[in-house]
């Protein structure tokens, strides 16, 4: 069996802060697929490495 490492798990709020998004545009991004998010019982989770991802895809780096 892998050991699956997850790392920092960020709430909406918190990628919409960084972000300087409304938390609807991040929603948005979940649900179209262009944001891979988490279900954690109730609350969506984004991982770190992620929402680094999407940036450098969007930046070009």
């Amino acid at each position: 069996m892998t050991d699956v490492q997850l790392g920092t798990m960020l709430t909406v709020e918190i990628v919409a802060d960084r972000m300087g998004i409304s938390e609807r545009t991040v929603f948005r991004w979940i649900k179209t697929g262009r944001l891979k998010a988490f279900r954690m019982g109730r609350v969506l989770r984004i991982p770190e490495a992620e929402l680094i991802d999407f940036i450098d895809e969007r930046t070009g780096f």
